[in-house]
């Protein structure tokens, strides 16, 4: 069966696209001031819908590929757009008041997480319609993707980074918390794959330069104090989830915010800060 532009393309990739076209127009139309008020909030308050759909479209991908006979890593597929759809349809409520009460993402998120990857952990990577291979279950240790996969559940696992002088630390599931007592600052480098990571610069002992944090996550939380006088910048980024730079927020698919202090160059101390989430809440504020 052949399906012409739909087959090149996909059937998921159209649908999601088509939709984040009609956003992106009802956006322009708002901003030009041809579309006011209500439509205007209903844009902020529909926006999880763009979640939901993409999970409907990555399934019906899955569900094509297997109608076809086409590779599929179907326990990865399935469970990402299911849990794509459940996000959405909280979120989503959440705007709508749907709930008797607001329904805490970050209550749902790392349970879910914890789900996906104890399944992926059981089942590993099921391959269907693989003519050379029907299933393959962690023939190496690791995640496919930009970050490292830990056997153990407490405690990091640290990798040597090819490209900068320092190491980079691995944590599967937990809460990071650095700054509850005074400690050294060192450029840290961390992956979270899933949980919270809080980090108090005010209790920190800084060298002089700059200092470097990067911190990555699938899902969880980010937030860091920062003291009133250290010059600092910061980039936030969430693929869905929201973004608190200091006094600007920003929140949906896609936030990013940028922060620079305005004596960041000329400073003596100085920490330069790049934090990366697909799905959650990064905080940066300040503290006395």
């Amino acid at each position: 069966m052949k399906y012409g532009f739909y087959r090149r393309r996909g059937i998921g990739n159209f649908v999601f696209g088509s939709s984040i076209v009609a956003i992106g127009v009802l956006f322009i139309l708002v901003n030009l001031g041809l579309i006011e008020g209500e439509v205007r909030e209903l844009i902020g308050d529909f926006w999880p819908v763009l979640i939901i759909v993409w999970g409907f479209s990555e399934m019906l991908k899955t569900i094509v590929n297997l109608v076809e006979k086409r590779k599929v890593h179907i326990i990865s597929a399935l469970l990402t757009s299911g849990i794509a759809i459940g996000f959405g349809l909280v979120l989503l409520g959440n705007n709508l008041n749907w709930f008797a009460e607001q329904i805490s993402f970050w209550n749902v998120l790392w349970p879910s997480a914890l789900v996906y990857i104890g399944l992926q952990t059981i089942f590993g990577n099921v391959v269907v319609n693989d003519k050379s291979l029907k299933y393959n279950k962690h023939t190496k240790e690791g995640f496919h993707g930009d970050f490292a996969y830990s056997k153990s559940f407490d405690g990091f696992r640290e990798k040597e980074s090819t490209d900068r002088g320092w190491k980079r630390d691995y944590k599967l599931v937990g809460e990071v918390d650095k700054g509850r007592e005074p400690w050294v600052l060192d450029d840290l480098d961390l992956y979270n794959v899933v949980g919270e990571t809080k980090i108090n610069l005010a209790t920190a002992l800084i060298n002089e330069g700059e200092s470097t944090i990067n911190i990555r996550g699938l899902a969880g939380e980010i937030e860091i104090l920062v003291p009133k006088d250290l010059a600092v910048k910061v980039r936030g980024s969430v693929l869905a989830g929201e973004v608190n730079l200091f006094e600007e927020t920003t929140g949906g698919i896609t936030s990013r915010e940028t922060y620079v202090s305005d004596n960041y160059e000329d400073a003596i101390k100085k920490v330069r800060m790049d934090l990366v989430l697909k799905a959650g809440e990064i905080t940066v504020r300040w503290v006395d």
